[in-house]
């Protein structure tokens, strides 16, 4: 399995946020991720401003959707690149909202 695949972007790099996909795995069955990464806090269950990623299915089989909040200024292509290798090597992903970081 390659680690670093391919990926579309399904919106402009912005400097606050960027939508792509990109073909994974998921409980080693192969998927479409889509990954929305932002650096804007956008849960409102999230009042500690922790990073977190939230997984969920997508609409269609064979899809899955994450929307992953980090810490950083500005995302760049590098952060993309580390998103896909991120979710590619970790095993353990399941559905839901995991938070990870220090509290503020």
């Amino acid at each position: 399995m390659t680690i670093l695949s391919d990926y579309t972007l399904e919106n402009e790099l912005q400097d606050n946020q960027v939508t792509f996909s990109f073909n994974g795995y998921f409980r080693k069955k192969p998927v479409i991720w889509h990954i929305h990464l932002s650096n804007q806090n956008l849960n409102p269950e999230n009042s500690t401003s922790r990073q977190y990623i939230t997984i969920y299915p997508g609409e269609n089989t064979g899809h899955m959707n994450a929307e992953i909040y980090l810490k950083i200024k500005k995302i760049k292509t590098s952060d993309i690149v580390k998103t896909i290798i991120m979710i590619s090597q970790y095993r353990q992903l399941k559905v839901g909202t995991h938070y990870y970081g220090e509290i503020d």
